[in-house]
């Protein structure tokens, strides 16, 4: 397959998407999709398409299948949105072949288009003080595509290229689930028992029902240099550190090189945003810096207990402390108080910490399981499976 370079502004034009509502903007948009605000709205937003808003369809001017362009907002300057419906509040447009081009654009071929003219012009020459406007600009900009023997893009080869990709990945996708568990959401009688208990709960010192364990590195030489930040066959222990997300991991040891723990609980001990922070960690893991793991005295629990006792925890030590009083264990996390749902004998009833975060899980994954099989569905039609 041959590829050309294409100007953006002699196969695409800006539409006119503005706002044309009674009353301020800001004042008729909502943050939740709702019957009467139906309508996305794209904004300098990362990911969720750059939808942050949802508009009465009446106050916009809104497209199909379209092409939306983020023109302000680090890290958003650039980004580029394939959408099947959409219109604008702010920071980005709207573009489309022109129909001289392209009478209607599918959305396979908005997805494949998203992605020549995002390469072209996200990361590379734009930023908030030099923002990715149309005129003059993107408008100017290459885009490399696919051509025909007659050097024109080869729109056709373009949706099927797309639509091989989406029935790929059907039989992918449904395979996943099955594997993960996610098609397992309906809620069983012990299920409902758990929604509608009236849990009783009762205060506990931290110190009173963990312990700390011993961590760090064990190797050979220098602990400097001993782990990588990419996981691989070699590197294959998860190890925690001053970081937000990703379950505090931020580097990968050798095994054999640091104390490690099964179905333990971290508790990240410094960091800017990240002190405070309490992860369940579902496989072996251990500690590289800056944090510490704990784990129930004389109780073996499951990981969504864990779970549980970690969005415990975290609920009381992320707020209270910080880089500058760091969540040390001695006489400071151990000395703290968490509420816990109990038994009839007044002791914590792990049982019911791991029945409730199942049915929270399968709550969870309702809505997304109901959106998964319609969009196999969708995507079983439109390429014809």
């Amino acid at each position: 397959m041959e590829y050309k370079a294409f100007r953006i502004g002699a196969l695409f034009e800006k539409l006119n998407a503005p706002y044309i509502g009674a009353g301020r903007k800001q004042d008729n948009v909502s943050k939740e999709r709702t019957e009467e605000f139906s309508l996305p709205l794209i904004n300098c937003k990362w990911g969720d398409n750059g939808i942050m808003y949802y508009g009465r369809p009446s106050d916009f001017v809104h497209y199909e299948n379209v092409l939306s362009v983020v023109y302000n907002g680090p890290p958003t300057v650039g980004t580029v949105y394939a959408q099947p419906l959409i219109g604008v509040f702010t920071d980005a447009y709207l573009i489309a072949l022109k129909k001289s081009v392209m009478p209607h654009m599918s959305m396979e071929l908005c997805l494949y288009l998203k992605t020549a003219v995002e390469k072209a012009i996200h990361d590379t020459k734009y930023s908030r003080a030099d923002k990715a406007t149309w005129t003059g600009k993107v408008e100017n900009d290459e885009i490399f595509l696919p051509v025909t023997d007659e050097g024109t893009p080869d729109w056709e080869y373009m949706q099927e290229r797309i639509s091989v990709l989406e029935q790929e990945r059907i039989s992918v996708l449904e395979q996943y689930l099955l594997a993960a568990g996610l098609d397992d959401y309906k809620l069983t009688t012990e299920d409902q028992e758990t929604l509608n208990k009236k849990a009783t709960f009762k205060p506990f010192s931290i110190g009173d029902l963990f312990v700390p364990l011993k961590g760090g590195y064990i190797g050979t030489g220098k602990k400097i240099g001993s782990a990588t930040k990419a996981r691989s066959e070699e590197y294959c222990i998860p190890l925690t550190c001053a970081k937000l997300g990703d379950n505090g991991i931020m580097y990968w040891g050798k095994k054999g090189d640091f104390r490690t723990y099964t179905n333990a609980i971290s508790i990240i001990a410094d960091g800017a945003v990240s002190a405070g922070l309490v992860y369940a960690q579902p496989e072996e893991a251990g500690v590289y810096s800056h944090s510490y793991f704990i784990r129930l005295e004389n109780v073996e629990v499951s990981y969504r207990t864990n779970l549980y006792l970690a969005s415990v925890l975290n609920k009381v030590l992320y707020p209270k402390y910080s880089r500058e009083r760091p969540p040390r264990w001695e006489n400071k996390v151990e000395n703290d108080s968490i509420l816990l749902p109990v038994t009839a004998e007044g002791q914590p009833d792990y049982s019911y910490m791991e029945q409730y975060i199942r049915v929270q899980e399968k709550l969870a994954i309702r809505d997304a399981i109901q959106l998964k099989d319609r969009i196999i569905e969708e995507t079983k039609c439109v390429v014809g499976a």
